[in-house]
């Protein structure tokens, strides 16, 4: 009994053990990967990316109109509006390169309030920048909204990032000049001209707006803009 018990015992353990050489004595190739870091930034527009410009006017002395110049400037002055003269302006806007893909929107304050005799060529660029204004909430009848339509037609779209990656985007311009009427002030009681004041804004496109831009768009003006 004792022997056969030895010899079990035994032959577990010589079991074990060469179980334990086999595990000791295999190379099995291994190899580690390097590591996969994600890191995230929160997307914005640059500082100073988006602006709003119209070329400097000057005034021609002979003939008393305004002639457009190649200085973009943010404010232009007229001074002594003549009856049958033009006056340049023209508000455009541009996008930075490397912005998000984007719409651009500009508000008018004061272009739908002009005095009779003075207009604005609207139609000139329409192809370019479509009337929202029925689209936005704002009590303030003296504002009017405009989106760009980059590829004209006046279909609204967004200003790609890819086009923005290889350089800025400069847009068409809202309109290029007021026109003021022979019979502009005949009964001399316009004694002053209301400013007009532009301010645009962009607002970054999503692939969850669907196919009504116009709407999404609105609803994404910021705080501000509106009013």
């Amino acid at each position: 009994m004792n022997s056969k018990k030895k010899l079990i015992t035994l032959i577990t353990s010589i079991a074990l053990i060469a179980a334990i050489g086999v595990g000791a004595t295999l190379a099995l190739l291994s190899q580690t990967t390097g590591t996969v870091t994600n890191t995230f930034t929160v997307g914005k527009y640059e500082t100073n990316a988006l602006n709003i410009f119209e070329h400097k006017a000057t005034q021609d002395k002979d003939t008393g109109s305004y002639v457009k110049g190649t200085d973009e400037v943010k404010e232009n002055t007229y001074t002594g509006v003549l009856p049958g003269t033009t006056l340049s302006k023209d508000p455009f806007m541009t996008l930075a390169q490397n912005s998000p893909s984007s719409f651009l929107v500009i508000k008018a304050t004061g272009l739908n309030n002009l005095p009779a005799g003075i207009t604005a060529d609207l139609n000139t660029n329409a192809d370019y920048w479509k009337d929202i204004t029925a689209t936005v909430a704002d009590s303030n009848a003296n504002n009017s909204y405009y989106i760009y339509c980059p590829a004209g037609n006046n279909t609204v779209s967004y200003v790609t990032a890819t086009a923005l990656s290889a350089s800025g985007i400069t847009t068409e311009s809202l309109f290029t000049k007021l026109t003021v009427a022979d019979t502009f002030n005949n009964n001399g009681n316009v004694t002053s001209i209301e400013q007009l004041v532009f301010q645009g804004c962009a607002v970054q496109y999503s692939s969850n707006m669907g196919t009504d831009y116009v709407t999404s768009v609105v609803a994404n003006l910021p705080a501000g803009f509106v009013g």
